[in-house]
Parts: C-alpha cells; sequence; structure tokens
C-alpha cells in the first residue's frame, strides 16, 4: 500500500517534508472530485483519538481513521487537510483517481 500525504509533522518522521511545505493556497483544478474519491474510500482502521488540526492548534471534528483503495492508503487527517488546506497530494495518485 502506498501512503498518501505523510509529513514529519503528522507521523513524527523528520526524513519527511514538513506539512509548511506541503499545503498550497491554490487548490488543484479537480479538488471536489479528489475529496469526493478520498472520503469514499473503503475505511479500514479506526483510532480511539482525536486527531488535532496542527496549524490552527484544535481538534480535528472527525473520526480519526485510515481509508485505501487498494492501491493507495490515506487518513481522515490528510483529507481534512487537502480540503482545508489544500495539502498537495502525490502525482501518481492524482492520475489514478483522475483516470
Amino acid at each position: 500500500m502506498i501512503i498518501i500525504g505523510r509529513c514529519k509533522e503528522l507521523y513524527n518522521d523528520d526524513k519527511l517534508p514538513s506539512i509548511n511545505d506541503m499545503i498550497s493556497q491554490n487548490p488543484i483544478a479537480e479538488k471536489g472530485r479528489v475529496l469526493n474519491y478520498m472520503k469514499n474510500g473503503n475505511k479500514g482502521s479506526a483510532a480511539a483519538g482525536v486527531a488535532m488540526d496542527i496549524i490552527k492548534n484544535i481538534p480535528i471534528e472527525a473520526e480519526f481513521c485510515c481509508y485505501n483503495d487498494g492501491i493507495y492508503g490515506w487518513r481522515s487527517d490528510t483529507i481534512y487537510y487537502f480540503e482545508n488546506y489544500n495539502l498537495k497530494l502525490d502525482e501518481d495518485f492524482l492520475k489514478h483517481v483522475l483516470r
């Protein structure tokens, strides 16, 4: 499984890029279509905790869980950051979704 939306702040891994370098002022052209795809992925596991918005330092009011489509995987907070902050996603994933 290829995990998308990984950044050092969310995964506690300094080898990953910072979320500050992964957010954009401008949404991608097909944002709605990609967002719908991500929200309707296969729900895998759920966590008992609450994800935090690390930009505003507030709780994310959504179930904290993992999704996948059999090839790519992403967390619910990845959806949140894509929807609210235009988180940059892997180009191969975007091509996969928009095919």
